[in-house]
């Protein structure tokens, strides 16, 4: 027992940077998909926390009668066991000599349901005194002390006094109301005009009829507006409601009101991203960590056959490495939920600000997605670790303590083609031989960059689609910063990915090819001639791979648009696909360079004897 615990404390200081390197990937990959996966759902939390300050409503009752809602009416929806709280209110969009407006008659401005926030001024407090809605993308602002002129017909014109600005709690979105024509009922371009007055101080207050009822369901606490549980009870509460009023009237949920359709159609949008591309990223990181496992298990072969040897089992020598990648897992999904949940929404959700007013950020935590990616990522991991240490298992002691025998050498497909192959100097000759004669490094290489690659040309090319956004008008130009802010957030993470894929992987490169780098020393080759002949290899492995991984991209960024429902990928301009390639180049021989140090390093002797 002391001998197996001592192997495994000798494994993790000899496999240190590798550890670290497996742990680094595994936490980028789940900061990425927990911090994505979670902002939807905090967006709508916070959102949610912010209806129930305001008193929302749950259900608004529209009556289609000319003559509003009668005593009758409010009386017997007031007495049913269903309804906690009811407040009627006026509501009409009207063609102010071609301007569009919206007229709200209010029975005083301390409502219970759905409040009025005062930004700017006094309620009304004379007679027609108006208070106006704030501007936004379609709705001019109005200052205190401006003068609006409310014409409700040809005979019926109103001059008011503005006295106050407001923020109505239904109306949270920058995109401009529309107008509901009258005579169609259906929308029309955006209102021009939202002005509230208080029934006591209009003059004309008591003639316009109560056009919707808003009502709170009894029983409800605090809701959860966005959930499919709050949607089924009111849903049911109306069909309740149904039978007693009878047919003229309509019945409106809180997805009828336009801000929150609006909320939670962008939600779903986001949702779409949180989804695509973290299975990209686990793909792409879960490949890197199976290389480096597979590595450790096969360097250690000597180490398994001296354990074999002694007596010990199968299953606890596989538990030695499991063991291993099972605490880099949980240090991975420890620190990779902090780094998710502290820094994605924090630095993407001020991004929403020109969409909606934002309310104060939710501190809930919607670990789910990382939670998966955790599992899918440990799985993959673990059964890759167990799938290798099986293979060398099958082994007698005798066949592991004996080192594999080195790759043979033979022709490749390019050398078929003298046309290409002549040309070629000796050492473009050696390398493209040493990259196909190591086909797992390359495939892994290449995957692994073509990721890293396909995940940045899909940042660059859907912020070049947010410049078509802002051509489209309506709620699309809202969601410009907000999808640049996502598209940043890939941009950063799949470059970062780049660099430890890169630098795993020349390590491991380094370490399985140390006796030819001192071969080539024994051989008189000088500093930068040994370091060319294992970057060479990783640049044109790499510059292979980012080709494929444009070609990836643009199949994602087309799958990820059709889901949006807005732009194309070829709305993408061509410095996407520069871009795209060049920094992953760069950052890759960049990397390459970190590792100088370690090639220049390796000792000639010590490296000539050993039995890798």
């Amino acid at each position: 027992m002391k001998t197996y615990f001592k192997s495994i404390l000798r494994s993790v200081k000899s496999n240190i940077a590798r550890f670290v390197s497996i742990i680094v990937i595994m936490i980028l990959g789940i900061a990425f998909v927990a911090g994505l996966g979670t902002l939807s759902p905090t967006i709508k939390d916070s959102f949610s926390a912010e209806m129930n300050k305001n008193r929302f409503y749950d259900i608004d009752v529209k009556c289609k009668l000319a003559t509003g809602f009668t005593q009758e009416a409010v009386d017997t929806l007031t007495a049913m066991d269903e309804v906690d709280v009811l407040e009627t209110r006026s509501c009409m969009d009207i063609w102010d000599n071609e301007t569009r407006t919206r007229v709200y008659i209010y029975d005083g401005f301390d409502p219970k349901i759905n409040t009025v926030e005062l930004l700017d001024g006094a309620y009304p407090s004379a007679l027609n005194e108006v208070l106006v809605e704030r501007g936004s993308n379609e709705l001019p602002s109005y200052a205190v002390g401006d003068t609006v002129t409310v014409q409700f017909n040809e005979m019926l014109k109103v001059d008011c006094k503005v006295v106050g600005v407001v923020g109505n709690s239904l109306i949270y979105d920058c995109f401009g109301e529309p107008f509901i024509n009258p005579d169609t009922e259906e929308a029309d371009e955006y209102l021009k005009k939202i002005v509230y007055f208080d029934r006591e101080f209009f003059q004309l207050g008591t003639f316009f009829p109560k056009t919707d009822a808003y009502i709170r369901l009894s029983g409800m606490g605090e809701r959860a507006y966005f959930s499919d549980s709050y949607m089924d009870e009111v849903e049911s509460a109306i069909e309740t409601l149904k039978t007693e009023l009878g047919e003229d009237y309509e019945f409106l949920t809180v997805m009828e009101n336009k801000s929150t359709a609006a909320l939670d159609s962008y939600c779903d949008k986001v949702s779409v991203i949180t989804l695509i591309f973290p299975i990209f990223f686990i793909a792409v990181s879960a490949l890197v960590v199976m290389t480096t496992v597979t590595r450790m298990v096969e360097e250690e072969r000597h180490i398994i056959g001296c354990l074999k040897s002694l007596g010990m089992s199968d299953g606890k020598i596989s538990f030695k490495y499991l063991f291993l990648t099972i605490i880099c897992c949980i240090i991975s999904v420890a620190v990779g939920l902090i780094v998710g949940f502290a820094v994605l929404p924090t630095v993407i959700y001020p991004a929403f600000e020109t969409m909606f007013y934002m309310p104060p950020m939710s501190g809930n935590l919607y670990p789910m997605m990382g939670i998966v990616a955790f599992i899918a990522m440990s799985a993959v991991v673990l059964s890759v670790t167990y799938a290798v240490c099986r293979t060398s298992l099958h082994e007698k002691p005798a066949q592991l303590l004996t080192a594999k025998a080195p790759k043979a050498g033979k022709k490749i497909w390019l050398e078929y083609l003298p046309f290409l192959w002549k040309p070629l100097s000796f050492k473009y000759k050696s390398s493209i031989r040493n990259i196909f004669r190591y086909k797992k490094h390359l495939i892994m290489t290449v995957l692994s960059v073509a990721g890293s690659t396909a995940l940045a040309f899909a940042g660059f090319a859907i912020l070049d689609v947010t410049d078509v956004l802002a051509e489209t008008g309506g709620s699309f130009v809202g969601m410009k910063d907000s999808i640049a802010a996502i598209a940043v957030v890939v941009i950063i993470f799949a470059l970062l990915l780049c660099v430890f894929v890169i630098y795993n992987l020349t390590n491991l490169n380094i370490g399985e090819r140390k006796k030819e780098i001192a071969t080539l020393d024994v051989l008189g080759y000088h500093s930068a001639e040994r370091l060319g002949y294992i970057y060479r290899e990783i640049l044109m492995m790499a510059a292979l791979g980012a080709l494929v991984g444009l070609g990836l991209g643009m199949a994602l960024v087309a799958f990820v648009l059709v889901y949006l429902e807005f732009g194309s990928v070829w709305d993408a301009k061509w410095t996407a696909y520069v871009f795209s390639f060049a920094l992953v180049m760069l950052f890759v021989a960049i990397t390459d360079l970190l590792l100088t140090s370690k090639i220049l390093k390796i000792d000639m002797t010590t490296s000539l004897k050993s039995n890798d």
